[in-house]
């Protein structure tokens, strides 16, 4: 049975903590904890060739792509704390955009070919295993703002003082919501965020004219029928 390929994202992952073995084990020598170089090979999982040539001053695989790279990681660590706040904020950023960030990075380097190579941003997120390209639903701003648990909360409470207070009963509470169809305008995008967000969405701005579908149905259970709003042609005085 053929091995499956190993991604990218496997690769560096796997480099990462082939290096901390490596540094683990310099650091070993230097203090004195092990005495020789073999005994450090074997005690961190290394070969002793591979350690040699690293106290000789070779250097790893990913430094030696650093000059192959379009960007130093001196240049896309800031990308990545930028898209870290874009996504903290609620505003997930496009991979278009941090195409662009990465071509005003390019442009400061005074060379002929300032563009990016059509797998840039693959490689980009397997250099980041952090971050992640995913699909994400569009979310109105005043929704992403919203989304506060201690507001939740304090809403319940005082819903719940409400309904003691004027004897309210189940079959006259309604919940109500609408859904909105933007007109040519796909309600998924993909979009790069952290990696392990289980919640996916963009925020956008929610002024935009739309068709909407209101539903509603009360604690007893009972559903009205649902209303469909269009965007209106023309405004009558009457």
């Amino acid at each position: 049975m053929p091995r499956r390929p190993v991604s990218n994202r496997v690769k560096v992952k796997q480099d990462e903590a082939f290096e901390r073995y490596i540094s683990d084990a310099k650091t070993d020598l230097a203090t004195g904890k092990c005495l020789t170089i073999p005994e450090a090979a074997e005690m961190h999982r290394v070969a002793e060739s591979t350690l040699r040539n690293r106290l000789k001053g070779k250097r790893s695989r990913q430094e030696c792509r650093i000059g192959e790279q379009a960007l130093t990681p001196a240049e896309e660590n800031p990308i990545k704390e930028w898209v870290f706040k874009l996504d903290d904020w609620g505003f997930p950023s496009r991979h278009q955009y941090v195409k662009d960030m990465a071509l005003d990075f390019i442009k400061s380097h005074d060379i002929q070919s300032q563009k990016l190579g059509k797998n840039w941003m693959t490689r980009f997120l397997s250099r980041h295993p952090d971050l992640a390209s995913k699909f994400c639903t569009r979310l109105d701003k005043q929704r992403a703002y919203a989304d506060n648990p201690e507001i939740l909360e304090d809403f319940y409470e005082t819903l719940l003082i409400a309904i003691r207070e004027h004897g309210i009963v189940a079959g006259n509470m309604y919940n109500m919501d609408e859904k909105g169809f933007l007109m040519g305008r796909s309600a998924r995008v993909k979009v790069i965020l952290r990696r392990g967000k289980k919640r996916n969405f963009k925020s956008q701005d929610g002024t935009r004219k739309l068709i909407t579908v209101i539903e509603a149905v009360s604690a007893a259970g009972t559903t009205p029928p649902p209303m469909i709003i269009y965007q209106g042609e023309a405004q009558y005085a009457g």
